[in-house]
């Protein structure tokens, strides 16, 4: 857009500044001669290039949107005939021929290294501490590994200027082409792919997905559980959190099932469902790992494998047993941790092992398992499925009407309760029960024979402190005026 404008405006410079002089030399027969414009010459003069000014610029508009238009229709539902969509947390293969030369990511915070397609996350200074920890591992394994991708001083060793390791200035500039933008994309909103035989690569994926069920209607429904899928795509996800991985009929400990049955078990048959989260960090060894490209999506496949084989082992180990099963989740959590570190079979700074392990998922595949869940484990046996949830629905009623009990308790202590609270603040203060004690007890009074009829304070008693006389009442004043009398 910017350069039809930019050419719009150029033309009309130029129109402007020929048609503005207000003479024309004319050749009349070898004789020059000069002519003065009229102003009805003029007028139409700069109608003509105010109208070819529009036109241009109209045209060039009209043009620039009509090719917006068909590249989107030519990208648009996967089509990807010579233009692409660089779709947020996808990587896309662009190939020529049958071989991969380039990938259309947007990953947020995160680029791609084009020798050797690792994704990294931040800056080039991290980056460069990583394969500083990526070369001291390889040298481990090949002595003779020559690194190409940090600069080196004379004897060999990676140079820092200010504490960072530093990329070479040949990788930095390869990175930042890989990951900017080109005009094309910047201008029309898609990416160029290029004519035949360029083009996206596009492979046949199935994988088990973990989540609400389509109805009929198309809408989600009411059932969540592991939904199969079977596509054909064009790219592969970031991070994927929902693959789902299925294990059956595997033994573990009954505990406390063995009570539900005539028979004394000691092994019940379990079933489990297990979601795992993955994370590309290297697309490559991801889609092209073997030879042929229709196995392009057997990574996950190889994925669930790996974590079906150790779910049960750790379901059938000792010291596990379905009461662990569904109420240890903290420990759960930590056998899942632990089979999810195996597979990896990466340090915490995401470098192989060493010495190197038999499976990775890293190094074979250039996946790293983020987390393993398990949302479902159920008994084979649905006669024995139905006893616990029976016996579980009526521990929850107990529990629900002892706390419930519990309740309405504190509900009619509390008044009482906060009393005694009140009390032990007050006796911690110098003089405090006593200075209650007189508030509450203050307006009682007694009648004290032999005190000349006063009325004595309670608190008078409780204190110690004297009060003023009380108000001598109407007969005692009477009966005394009497006594004078006689």
């Amino acid at each position: 857009m910017i350069n039809v404008i930019a050419v719009g405006v150029a033309t009309l410079f130029l129109f402007t500044f020929r048609f503005w002089k207000t003479k024309r030399k004319v050749r009349i027969k070898k004789e020059e001669t000069e002519l003065t414009l009229t102003e009805e010459r003029k007028k139409r003069a700069k109608r003509i290039v105010f109208w070819f000014s529009i036109l241009t610029l109209g045209s060039g508009y009209i043009l620039y949107i009509a090719l917006r238009f068909l590249f989107d229709e030519m990208a648009k539902d996967k089509k990807d005939w010579l233009v692409t969509f660089r779709t947020d947390g996808e990587y896309k293969a662009i190939m020529r021929g049958d071989t991969c030369v380039r990938y259309v990511v947007k990953v947020e915070n995160h680029l791609i290294d084009p020798e050797g397609f690792d994704t990294f996350k931040g800056s080039f200074d991290s980056y460069a501490k990583f394969l500083v920890k990526a070369r001291e591992r390889k040298l481990k394994d090949d002595p003779s590994f020559i690194e190409r991708k940090l600069r080196l001083d004379d004897s060999g060793n990676p140079v820092q200027i200010n504490g960072q390791y530093q990329l070479t200035n040949r990788l930095r500039q390869l990175i930042i082409e890989a990951n900017t933008p080109t005009v094309f994309e910047e201008l029309f909103g898609a990416h160029w792919v290029g004519f035949p035989p360029y083009r996206v690569f596009r492979y046949p994926y199935r994988w088990l997905s973990y989540g609400q069920a389509k109805a009929e209607n198309g809408k989600p429904s009411g059932d969540v559980g592991m939904q199969p899928r079977d596509e054909v795509v064009d790219s592969l996800f970031f991070r994927y959190p929902k693959y789902g991985v299925v294990v059956e009929k595997t033994e573990t400990g009954a505990g406390s099932l063995a009570t539900l049955t005539d028979s004394k078990i000691t092994k019940v048959q379990v079933g489990a469902q297990f979601v795992f989260e993955t994370e590309t960090v290297n697309s490559h060894k991801t889609l092209f790992r073997t030879a042929a490209l229709s196995s392009a999506g057997d990574w996950q496949q190889a994925l669930v494998r790996e974590i079906y084989d150790r779910a049960r082992m750790w379901l059938g180990s000792t010291g596990w047993n379905w009461d662990r099963l569904v109420e240890d989740r903290e420990n759960v959590e930590k056998a899942l941790l632990k089979i999810r570190d195996d597979i990896n079979g990466v340090d915490e700074d995401g470098i192989l092992l060493y010495p190197r392990p038999q499976t990775s998922s890293v190094g074979d595949y250039g996946q790293r398992i983020v987390k393993i869940t398990m949302p479902q484990v159920n008994l084979t046996d649905e006669t024995l499925q139905k006893e616990y949830e029976n016996v579980f629905r009526a521990q929850k009623k107990r529990d629900a009407d002892i706390a419930k009990a519990e309740g309405e308790r504190a509900l009619a202590a509390a008044p009482i309760q906060g009393e005694a609270d009140g009390f032990e603040l007050i006796s911690k203060i110098p003089g405090g029960k006593k200075m209650y004690m007189a508030q509450q007890l203050g307006k009682i009074r007694v009648y004290a024979p032999g005190r000349d009829g006063l009325f004595l304070s309670i608190a008078e008693e409780v204190t110690g402190e004297s009060r003023p006389p009380a108000k001598k009442t109407e007969d005692a004043d009477s009966s005394g005026d009497s006594g004078k009398k006689k």
